[in-house]
């Protein structure tokens, strides 16, 4: 994922968040639609 400009630190830092059977999700959006995407990523 560093190549799509996150770093490697925020990647470790996210892993050591999430635990066994959880997943995390990263959305790269343009500014245009970011509040439509969190709107709708909030029933999850």
């Amino acid at each position: 994922m560093t190549h799509a400009g996150i770093s490697e630190n925020f990647i470790k830092s996210v892993c050591s968040e999430v635990i066994e059977g959880a997943s995390a999700l990263f959305l790269m959006t343009s500014d245009a639609i970011g509040d439509r995407v969190e709107d709708s990523m909030k029933q999850f």
